[in-house]
């Protein structure tokens, strides 16, 4: 079956891991390691510094499809790039180049340097040609008074920006014929953990894994956990010299029992047979839930959240690194060193889904591709900027001789994604009291162990002040009476699908920041609390523990959601809110 590509539907990438230099590079600057730490790096990273992974994401208005997807290694030549029409303009800093709208794989530009003494680039785009849409760039230093070519590998682009370059020719191969390239090989299918068979669904619940070594797909999820499972995770120490909170790595049967038994049942109407996968982002349900609960009272009111099962399924599989490779959209191999069966070398990888029942203009049965060429390495994640913590509210005493209580909102501005930016989906919240050596985590458990971090979602609508910022709050702690008020401080942990973690950071003002970042930043307003107007109580949707909103599109500090499962203390449901799988608005969810 001939297979098209759709960069709008269906997207993927695939980037170097070298575990080593990121975990030495995530170390606060100017600090020494813990003792015996880099030791413990060095065995943790030991085979893990040639990782490449692997995954991809799914539009909503494409949908899953009803079985693993397929990767697949290969090398498609660069010989076979063909001369195109295009036209250029002058734009911003340099020369825009544009071939009619082709998207293409390959791009090589030949051209002579306006100033032989400064350094070139070309800047491929997706769509809009702006910094925001480069999905992948190519630079070379001075080169001197020569003729010139950079060369760019990218999963699709349709225009690219030349600097400091003049009479040039452009050559391409386009995504459609890369990916029917003859040298793709399958290395391995990749899928959801289900039964064999799985219930009255359309799923394809055959053996998965390796294509040497197939396996079912629950011992196929734990393979793939057990290759490309995070070996590191925040740094040990933070940007003042506390002790960071102690990482516990999850462990991988678990992790997919979890999956198994809390996420399948929610999905499983997905794979309905009478279900397109067109119409698969129109399924939701309501179901009850009970209302805020403040010092032992419950609100009276009916309350209740609407779920979609296709959210539930693309959050955490595209913001939690370790969902990721147990949900099926993603997996991990190695450029060398085990023997495992899954080297790849400098191989590229393609990854394709078999569809039955399509959006317009595509045909009913047909087989959607992602071309993905190895980029990397990649070191760092952006740390959180113009970072702060404030007091968000205050709860009176009831009754009255008992202490206030109080809430601490830690913000951030939202970080673009973008080729150079990546792509940070989720975060962790840590809290040091004065005087403490260590910071506390207030991130939640999986039920497998380890950290579950919650997604992250801007505090408002596109257009609106909140769009360009993140926040957690921490909710309603006693201030103890004739303290003065709480002595307090916050880290801020980002990560991306990759596990990457955010280094040490601090902000513009010089005040304290914790690494993983832990940005660190002492929570302000920690004065004795003024009295509040009668009856006023804290907003419900600062109330709870640690606000956010987790991988599967709630606030609860079940990362996978339960029918029945009650929400923490104040968790106020918002219908609609959650975000889509790979929006087809052009969000820039590729590299």
């Amino acid at each position: 079956m001939t297979r098209v590509s759709a960069f709008s539907l269906f997207r993927a990438e695939a980037t170097g891991l070298p575990w080593a230099q990121i975990g030495v590079r995530a170390l606060p600057v100017g600090q020494h390691a813990p003792d015996g730490w880099l030791d413990e790096l060095k065995k943790r990273t030991a085979e893990r510094n040639n990782d490449v992974h692997v995954w991809w994401a799914c539009s909503p208005t494409l949908g899953v499809p009803r079985g693993p997807f397929t990767v697949w290694v290969g090398s498609p030549s660069l010989k076979q790039v063909k001369d195109v029409d295009f036209t250029s303009s002058q734009r911003g800093g340099g020369l825009l180049l544009r071939w009619g709208g082709d998207e293409a794989a390959f791009i090589v530009v030949d051209f002579d340097p306006i100033n032989p003494n400064a350094a070139v680039g070309l800047f491929a785009h997706r769509t809009a040609a702006t910094m925001a849409d480069v999905v992948a760039v190519s630079t070379a230093p001075a080169p001197g008074p020569v003729h010139v070519q950079l060369v760019i590998k990218c999963s699709g682009a349709t225009s690219a920006l030349l600097v400091n370059g003049m009479n040039a020719k452009v050559r391409i191969r386009t995504v459609e014929d890369v990916i029917n390239d003859d040298t793709w090989k399958p290395i391995e299918l990749v899928g959801l953990p289900c039964e064999q068979p799985w219930g009255a669904t359309a799923y394809d619940s055959s053996d998965q894994g390796l294509v040497a070594a197939p396996v079912p797909p629950f011992e196929a999820a734990v393979q793939r956990l057990k290759r490309g499972m995070p070996p590191l995770g925040w740094p040990p120490m933070t940007q003042t010299g506390r002790l960071a909170p102690d990482w516990v790595d999850p462990d991988p049967e678990l992790v997919v029992k979890e999956v198994v038994q809390s996420l399948l049942p929610e999905i499983a109407e997905l794979y309905d047979p009478g279900v397109p996968e067109r119409l698969q982002f129109t399924l939701s349900s309501d179901r009850a839930v009970p209302g805020p609960t403040q010092d032992g009272r419950t609100s009276a009111l009916d309350t209740s959240a609407t779920t979609q099962p296709l959210a539930m399924l693309a959050l955490p599989a595209q913001t939690d690194p370790v969902l990721n490779l147990a949900t099926g959209f993603g997996t991990t191999y190695t450029r060398e060193g085990r023997q495992d069966g899954a080297v790849v070398g400098h191989q590229d990888f393609l990854v394709t889904a078999d569809y039955e029942r399509t959006p317009s203009p595509w045909p009913d049965k047909v087989t959607f591709a992602a071309y993905a060429p190895q980029t990397g390495p990649h070191e760092i994640v952006p740390p959180p900027t113009a970072l702060t913590a404030e007091r968000n509210g205050l709860v009176p005493p009831n009754p009255a001789d008992t202490p206030w209580r109080e809430s601490i909102r830690v913000s951030w501005n939202r970080l673009p994604t973008t080729a150079a930016m990546g792509r940070v989906g989720a975060g962790t919240l840590a809290r040091y009291d004065a005087g403490a050596a260590q910071a506390t985590s207030l991130a939640p458990k999986r039920d497998a162990d380890g950290i579950r971090p919650l997604t992250l979602s801007p505090d408002g609508a596109p257009g609106t002040p909140g769009s360009g910022r993140v926040a957690f709050v921490d909710g309603a702690a006693d201030i103890p009476i004739l303290s003065g008020g709480r002595q307090v401080g916050y880290a801020v942990s980002l990560v991306d699908v990759h596990a990457d973690q955010t280094p040490t950071h601090e902000p513009a003002d010089r005040r304290p920041v914790l690494p993983h970042g832990l940005g660190e930043h002492p929570a302000t307003g920690g004065a004795r609390p003024r009295p509040a107007d009668p009856g006023r109580v804290l907003p419900a949707r600062s109330r709870p523990h640690l606000r956010g909103r987790r991988a599967d599109g709630g606030r609860c500090h079940r990362h996978l959601a339960r029918p029945g499962r009650s929400k923490p203390h104040g968790a106020r449901p918002r219908p609609g809110r959650r975000r889509a799988a790979l929006p087809t608005d052009q969000r820039r969810a590729d590299p």
